[in-house]
């Protein structure tokens, strides 16, 4: 089926809310939506759409298209766009606490591998990261892959200082020693490397941050994911978490229990942020109690939807917040 609808000005989009059943002043509406694109917001107001009875469809499905449009009487356009800038104010202070992440197990990955194997083996010795394969650059999981995408990220980095001093004084080395090299890496990348380690080194890596190696291996994984949707601009608050984070065991970490957590909701990715950044600043960190700030600037955001418990604050994840 072919694609027809025109497109609308931004007066026909306000007024196609405002005929939907929203509230609002209509030229709030055409600023708002004349610099946020009409489907961009469009997630923001999905939650407030009538949903439909399964039980009495209308006749025919234009009628099941409008209705489904329709929402629910006493919307508010200035509550949507609430929802919209705590979502992009929640965006930039994660990726605030992913940055913290990122750097500190850079610097851990790249001190313990390049100890045992040695400045570049992360690229030229497949035996130095033997939990990848040894397939063909076709399959992500070979270290023909890591290594294509490694010299990809490395040839991007190429016009940094420390990269063209490198090259030029070190004309025989292909590829730059590890703590170099991590600075260029993506977190996806980063947590591949990791992934790719034997137990030995990923525990070493790991110790710093009071974790298991294989709880920090899904917690990058889960990083990552984040960090590209916010990166992107993407929706966050109430996203469904494509990597879910593997929680502490509870024989020696029961406080991860109390409340418990749904590993599918950002409430998890937050608490496993402001863990991290809590560990590795020593409890200095102060990201715990801006994020409750924050929640605290926009009270008709519904954080139970993002998985919050009810009384998210008397965790002891979360004393730093209080």
């Amino acid at each position: 089926m072919r694609y027809t609808k025109p497109p609308l000005t931004f007066e026909q989009q306000a007024d196609q809310l405002l005929a939907r059943g929203m509230v609002g002043d209509r030229a709030t509406m055409i600023e708002h939506l004349s610099f946020v694109n009409y489907y961009r917001l469009s997630g923001y107001w999905w939650p407030f759409r009538k949903r439909l009875s399964p039980t009495t469809p209308p006749p025919n499905s234009r009628q099941l298209e409008r209705r489904h449009d329709d929402f629910v009487p006493g919307t508010h356009f200035d509550v949507v766009w609430d929802h919209y800038v705590f979502d992009q104010r929640l965006r930039v202070h994660v990726m605030e606490a992913i940055e913290r992440v990122e750097v500190a197990v850079r610097t851990q990955l790249a001190y313990h591998h390049s100890l045992k194997w040695g400045p570049d083996a992360y690229a030229t010795n497949r035996a130095s990261l033997p939990r990848l394969t040894a397939g063909p650059a076709s399959d992500y999981r070979s270290h023909a892959a890591f290594a294509e995408k490694i010299r990809d990220q490395l040839d991007q980095g190429k016009n940094q200082p420390f990269v063209h001093h490198f090259n030029a004084k070190y004309t025989s080395s292909p590829f730059l020693p590890i703590w170099m090299a991590v600075e260029l890496m993506s977190l996806g990348t980063v947590a591949t490397m990791y992934q790719g380690c034997l137990d030995d080194i990923q525990q070493l890596v790991a110790a710093p941050f009071a974790v298991t190696n294989g709880v920090l291996g899904s917690w990058l994984l889960m990083l990552n994911h984040v960090r590209n949707v916010c990166a992107h601009h993407g929706r966050l608050w109430n996203r469904a978490l494509v990597k879910a984070p593997q929680l502490p065991a509870f024989r020696t970490s029961p406080t991860w229990y109390q409340p418990s957590i749904n590993t599918t909701k950002v409430y998890a990715a937050v608490t496993v942020c402001n863990f991290l950044v809590n560990t590795i600043t020593r409890g200095a960190s102060t990201w715990g109690k801006r994020l409750a700030a924050l929640i605290g600037d926009h009270p008709r955001v519904p954080i139970a939807d993002m998985g919050f418990p009810v009384k998210w604050l008397d965790s002891s994840l979360w004393a730093n917040a209080r």
